[in-house]
């Protein structure tokens, strides 16, 4: 009886490899004939390709046709966002089990009167982000999946795509708040973003990265409210004298010539001098904590015309014209008391979680940059109270329903083992993320 198991867990794991050995060789043989002609309408299959190992990979090369398949020609109905640099669309794959959702960046044609010279400007910045992003491994930065290399169809890049949108989209949405938003996930969501950013800074002593553009628009949740840190294009890498002076943990500064980031979000120092440090971006998490408290985005005014930031800054300070708080006791106490008269009322309170993201969010907007704690220091702060807020019978519930949720999924493939092999390594992330120091 034992003898006859075997024999037949063997003869399904050799149909499997037959399987995964054929698609590889589909997949193959169709980016090899899209990359040399411009080829007639093929069978779907012979244009599909497997993501088995998607992560922790390198970006794949990823058939334009397959693109066009999943976007429905890049319809205006898929369309996710629209930028300076072009167009982010859906792109769905139904025919896969589980169905996956894409996120598909889509450069603009360039059309100017130096064609040449834009395109190789643009190519250029489309070799920068796979680049950046194929240095960066972490549950909490949105994983380039792969890219779409022809001049002549479009550039695209490919990204996993947070199931939930953006914070900002979410925090703009009163019955999704109400529903879903309250403060163990919003603490969750910002224990998630400091750990991205605290490994941007730290992954390589040798090579520190800033990201130069966070906001809440840039952040995309999961399925499991983890927040992805995207459009990490923007990011720079240090190198030479800058990066030995980082790696000694002293203070650096970047000289840029063209301001990077959002309006709102940049910090005081770096919008009067161009320089932009650690420092810069710690400002930058300390407006997204603000939108996190409030509920409400810097990116939308108020019927007065002011933004959150600029009348938070102002009721704290005494006066307005500098987003930031000056360093004095009176002023802590103000802007505590702001923050606490002006969270978001479309959730019930907690007061602890409240009043530990306002010391962060207090200390990350001082007017002195060198007084703004580090990234490493607010994510010890910030893990301590989330571990804290989330007791053992929590925690083991939701072990429970991801056990749960991969049974039915390997019950599920094993009843359809005729169609492709699951593309996804289906793992949702525990509401305890490890952290990454």
């Amino acid at each position: 009886m034992t003898s006859l198991v075997t024999d037949n867990n063997s003869s399904t794991e050799s149909e499997r490899r037959r399987l995964r050995q054929e698609q590889d060789a589909a997949y193959q043989a169709a980016l090899k004939q899209d990359q040399e002609t411009e080829r007639k309408e093929l069978p779907e299959n012979k244009i599909r390709f497997r993501l088995d190992n998607m992560k922790n990979s390198v970006p794949q090369e990823i058939p334009y046709k397959y693109l066009q398949q999943i976007t429905n020609t890049f319809s205006k109905s898929n369309i996710l966002g629209e930028g300076a640099f072009g167009k982010v669309y859906n792109g769905y794959d139904s025919k896969n089990f589980p169905s996956i959702n894409f996120a598909i960046k889509k450069l603009n044609e360039v059309s100017n009167e130096s064609i040449e010279q834009a395109r190789k400007k643009q190519n250029r910045s489309f070799q920068h982000e796979i680049d950046i992003l194929s240095k960066f491994t972490h549950p909490n930065i949105v994983q380039l999946v792969g890219y779409s290399k022809d001049n002549k169809k479009g550039l695209c890049l490919i990204y996993t795509r947070g199931e939930r949108g953006s914070l900002e989209q979410l925090l703009c949405d009163d019955k999704r708040v109400k529903n879903e938003l309250f403060w163990k996930v919003r603490l969750k969501i910002v224990v998630g973003l400091a750990k991205a950013l605290n490994y941007l800074h730290r992954h390589d002593p040798n090579r520190p990265a800033y990201h130069r553009d966070v906001k809440s628009a840039n952040v995309v949740l999961d399925d499991v409210w983890n927040p992805l840190l995207i459009d990490c294009g923007l990011s720079w890498l240090l190198h030479d004298e800058r990066a030995e002076k980082a790696k000694k943990g002293q203070a650096i500064t970047l000289q840029t010539y063209d301001f990077v980031g959002t309006p709102g979000y940049l910090c005081p120092t770096y919008a009067n001098s161009n320089k932009y440090s650690i420092a810069s971006e710690i400002y930058a998490f300390g407006i997204l904590l603000i939108e996190i408290i409030t509920g409400k985005v810097q990116s939308k005014e108020n019927e007065e015309g002011h933004r959150v930031v600029d009348v938070f800054c102002k009721y704290a300070n005494g006066y307005s014209g500098v987003n930031a708080l000056l360093p004095m006791p009176q002023v802590k106490e103000k802007a505590t008391e702001w923050l606490m008269n002006n969270k978001d009322s479309r959730i019930p309170d907690d007061l602890n979680i409240l009043k530990e993201i306002s010391v962060v969010a207090i200390n990350c907007l001082n007017i002195e940059p060198e007084k703004r704690q580090n990234m490493s220091g607010i994510l010890r702060r910030l893990q301590l109270l989330y571990n804290n807020c989330w007791n053992e019978h929590e925690k083991a519930l939701e072990n429970e329903i991801r056990k749960l949720r991969q049974d039915l999924l390997l019950q599920k493939n094993d009843d359809n083992n005729n169609t492709f092999n699951v593309l996804f390594d289906f793992n949702p992330s525990p509401i305890l993320c490890t952290s990454v120091i």
